[in-house]
């Protein structure tokens, strides 16, 4: 049916905007089921160039399904991303934190500060604010 009324509504060769507005009526009132929106895509094979060149300037449940999943897809997608910058953050945090407790050690062990900052990779002033920690 949504196939046959496409058609027609190219050939009452209509502007635009009033084809907009009679699809969007019957969008609203004749929802199709997924199936059913399945059963009209395997259709469009069927459509000349010209009938898909003017399905493709309505809107229709089509573009608003591709919308959603697209939108789903990204936030799928950020989320994962964000995961794995955490993951990143909190693994170069750690090996911080390691770095520093380490160095802390050596200076309890009385190393020289570059010496510290050679076996650390520290630079020197991060060394002595460590030290000053430690005394």
């Amino acid at each position: 049916m949504k196939k046959e009324f496409l058609r027609m509504l190219l050939k009452m060769e209509i502007d635009p905007a009033k084809a907009e507005l009679i699809n969007g009526f019957f969008d609203t009132y004749l929802k199709l089921t997924e199936s059913e929106e399945e059963e009209l895509l395997s259709y469009t094979k069927e459509f000349t160039q010209e009938e898909l060149d003017f399905i493709e300037i309505l809107p229709n449940s089509w573009k608003e399904r591709g919308w959603r999943e697209g939108r789903q897809e990204g936030r799928q997608e950020g989320i994962q991303e964000g995961i794995q910058k955490g993951i990143e953050k909190g693994v170069q945090t750690g090996v911080q934190k390691t770095t520093k407790k380490i160095a802390l050690k050596l200076l309890k062990e009385g190393l020289p500060l570059d010496k510290i900052a050679q076996l650390t990779d520290l630079n020197v002033n991060e060394v002595v604010e460590l030290s000053k920690l430690y005394k």
